[in-house]
């Protein structure tokens, strides 16, 4: 593939002078848009735009992706809850079948602790 794509910036240099891009970042470090835009905005140094607002645009992705990773941190705790749940509902289950079948058996004369060979 041919790098003419990279001779061209819209809007500046402030890209292309250097020899890695923030695109360079992102493909080699497979990054989501709002990490690329991070590391996009720290990197930026337009002459023309305040420093402070790139600065403001980074701590605004951040906080999108701190939000996100916060959220993914408590649905993944709530399923490993659930599933606590889930696993123990389910052994309750199995043990109160297991008593139930006991107590059937009991009744019937079937079951001293231990199933009669031939008896069930």
């Amino acid at each position: 593939m041919s790098e003419k794509w990279r001779e061209n910036q819209v809007d500046g240099d402030h890209y292309r002078k250097h020899k890695i891009q923030p695109w360079d970042i992102r493909k080699e470090y497979g990054l989501n848009p709002w990490e690329a835009d991070v590391i996009k905005y720290v990197l930026r140094r337009k002459p023309e735009v305040n420093r402070i607002i790139d600065l403001k645009k980074a701590r605004h992705c951040l906080d999108y992706l701190i939000e996100e990773e916060e959220s993914k941190a408590a649905t993944e705790l709530l399923a490993r809850q659930s599933l606590a749940a889930a696993r123990e509902a389910i052994q309750t289950h199995t043990e109160n079948d297991k008593l139930e079948r006991q107590e059937r058996l009991i009744r019937a004369g079937f079951y001293w602790g231990h199933h009669a060979e031939g008896q069930v």
